[in-house]
């Protein structure tokens, strides 16, 4: 059955395993303050700036991808450097983001008119991690550019 309860309910879900993930990343993770960052041309949000961006984070892209499988299965970051800890971070963070915005509560319960992929919740984070995060993990770094 496929009524907006049980949507709701099955990205809620999705949204709150997103959740669990960010501890382990949590533990290895440096504080903010130190942790580290993409070097760009600028601190100003500007084209070349993205483009930058988007050149250093596809270095890292294929790492990224086995990070977040990796997560995604084992609940844990084997060997995780700065920079991946960085990358897969904000692409959980950007995921969350937007699964959250699939779903409402009403009655004191989730719901939504958009149907759950016919996909294991595995699945569906791992897709949200990577190819999804490819494209719209950025608009984290860049918000007032991603209208653009």
């Amino acid at each position: 059955m496929s009524d907006k309860y049980s949507n709701g309910l099955k990205w809620e879900s999705l949204a709150l395993a997103l959740v669990d993930l960010s501890c382990p990343l949590g533990e290895v993770a440096p504080p903010l303050s130190v942790s580290w960052r993409p070097e760009l041309p600028s601190e100003a949000p500007t084209k070349a700036n993205w483009d930058a961006w988007q050149t250093i984070e596809a270095g890292y892209r294929e790492s990224v991808h086995e990070a977040a499988r990796a997560l995604i299965r084992t609940a844990s970051l084997p060997a995780p450097t700065p920079e991946i800890v960085y990358f897969l971070g904000l692409r959980l963070r950007a995921a969350l983001n937007h699964i959250e915005s699939l779903f409402v509560m009403k009655d004191e319960r989730p719901a939504s008119l958009l149907a759950f992929p016919a996909l294991s919740p595995d699945e569906v984070a791992e897709w949200f991690l990577t190819e999804w995060a490819d494209d719209h993990a950025i608009t984290l770094v860049f918000p007032e550019m991603a209208n653009r």
